[in-house]
């Protein structure tokens, strides 16, 4: 998972959900997002679905978040 150059040493192909949709595949169908605080937004309801999935570990889910946190400047079109 990776969000610009903000790598976070999940894989996003791993682990698919039910619908075969990867972790990123999830957050981006509701793109575009106005802001990035949407997006944010977004990757945080979708890492706490995965986590409670057991999807995603915590520390996984943290690391997602924190990059889609750090990647405001990079996403920015």
């Amino acid at each position: 998972v990776v969000f610009g150059t903000m790598r976070t040493g999940v894989p996003n192909d791993a682990i698919r959900d039910q619908a075969g949709m990867t972790f990123l595949d999830r957050v981006w169908q509701r793109a575009p997002f106005a802001t990035h605080g949407l997006l944010v937004a977004r990757v945080m309801e979708v890492t706490t679905d995965w986590l409670q999935a057991d999807r995603h570990t915590r520390d996984q889910a943290q690391a997602i978040r924190n990059a889609a946190a750090r990647a405001g400047e990079e996403l920015r079109p």
